[in-house]
């Protein structure tokens, strides 16, 4: 791969081989041509109304670097889990360049451009031996130029790509807005492109250990599906739930149950291809929860291999208010502050809710919303809720946990009789 300097380079390789061609014609008024990597400016001045005595000149422009496609789309970058590179492409570049010709003397610059174009034309391709001999210092000049010795160094020759050098056929508006944008006298001129310069990352990329061993396995490529989850709200209960998940292909050898606090969970006896049986893990927090299926299989050394993985489905897990040793549920109020006890208690990454909502609705009924104070604070302690701003009166409680919410009581008429605090 090549180094930062291979635009640079690039220019250096086109401007020697036109040097190169010109110097053999036998021609008195080529003895003093140069060729120069300069902006057109820079030679005719931004002065259009003076009158300037140019040297016979072929000046090298690069003005437009773009992304080389092709490379473009074959090495995309690539990154591990945890965002680190395990790949480091090269950053491929094709350059576009103006080869203009600049002389006082007529007919000279339409001689040095046919020069110059016959060059480039002949040398469609760049061998690396001669890219390495373009590149090469003079080693007659002592001290050497330490840009041509970086240049030599930049590993143009060496890099994976041949360079190509083809023509661009720009149509006339085309090169007429080119010179304008320089903002330079219009001379005969010519573009060509240069691809693909191959530039090194410096990046690092992390490697894997070699492989020891290999192992194979054939598995019947069946993806489980899951439609929907019985049932679709479940209340906390102390001893373990079950929950069906239904949907088709459900039932595979190795198949377990992944909920996204990440426990696992066997399939339970009584499963069928389209309704699998699950207890639901102990500590499984409230609000929506999701679980898929995964099958796994058992392929050379540990851990387990997992294969056939399911949609995620979800369903909710309400919590429930914690009770006191009469059976009520266990919800203090004391001087503005409310603390409520629940099932399963919440964590400190769980956005809390208290929801205050009077026993009769009317069109003038009050209702509140008050965030809850957990905390850094043993799961043991209850949630706290300051009442401040909440109207005098007798209220409905609910506590919603990641948008699952407690239930409330209803007597035979169907009607809401708790749990309620009065608010004084």
């Amino acid at each position: 791969m090549s180094t930062a300097m291979a635009i640079a380079a690039a220019a250096r390789v086109v401007a020697q081989l036109i040097d190169r061609r010109v110097a053999l014609e036998n021609f008195t008024a080529f003895q003093s041509m140069k060729t120069t990597v300069l902006s057109p400016e820079q030679i005719d001045g931004t002065d259009m109304s003076a009158t300037i005595d140019v040297p016979p000149h072929i000046n090298i422009f690069p003005y437009h670097v773009a992304m080389n496609a092709a490379y473009r789309n074959a090495f995309e970058p690539s990154r591990n889990a945890f965002g680190q590179p395990v790949t480091t492409p090269p950053l491929a570049l094709d350059i576009s360049f103006l080869v203009s010709t600049h002389s006082s003397l007529e007919l000279l610059p339409e001689m040095l451009l046919g020069l110059a174009m016959q060059a480039l034309s002949d040398v469609p391709q760049l061998t690396r031996e001669r890219v390495r001999t373009l590149l090469a210092v003079n080693p007659l000049i002592d001290p050497p130029d330490p840009v041509l010795v970086a240049l030599q160094r930049s590993g143009l020759a060496d890099q994976l790509e041949i360079l190509r050098i083809e023509p661009l056929n720009l149509n006339a508006d085309e090169m007429q807005k080119l010179w304008t944008s320089i903002h330079s006298r219009c001379r005969p001129s010519f573009c060509y492109r240069i691809s693909a310069v191959l530039i090194e990352s410096e990046n690092s990329a992390k490697s894997a250990l070699p492989v020891r061993t290999f192992a194979t396995a054939v598995v019947q490529s069946v993806r489980p599906f899951i439609d929907r989850i019985d049932p679709p709200n479940l209340l906390f209960q102390a001893a373990a739930s079950q929950i069906a998940l239904v949907g088709e292909e459900l039932v595979q050898p190795g198949a377990v149950a992944v909920f996204s606090n990440g426990a696992r969970r066997p399939l339970d006896a009584g499963s069928t291809p389209t309704r699998a049986l699950v207890t639901l893990p102990a500590g499984l927090s409230a609000g929506i929860v999701g679980v898929e299926l995964v099958r796994t299989i058992d392929i050379g050394a540990a851990p387990l291999k997992e294969v056939n993985e399911s949609n995620l489905a979800i369903f909710l897990h309400r919590p429930v208010f914690a009770l006191k040793g009469d059976g009520t549920p266990d919800i203090t109020l004391n001087a503005g502050v409310l603390s409520i006890r629940l099932q399963p208690p919440p964590t400190t990454k769980q956005e809390i809710r208290l929801l205050l909502n009077d026993p009769v609705p009317s069109a003038s009924s009050a209702g509140f919303t008050v965030a809850g104070v957990l905390g850094n604070i043993p799961a043991t302690d209850p949630v706290t809720f300051k009442l401040a701003g909440v109207t005098p009166g007798s209220y409905m409680v609910r506590v919603r946990v990641d948008g699952a919410e407690t239930p409330l009581t209803l007597d035979g008429n169907g009607a809401y009789t708790g749990p309620k605090i009065t608010v004084v």
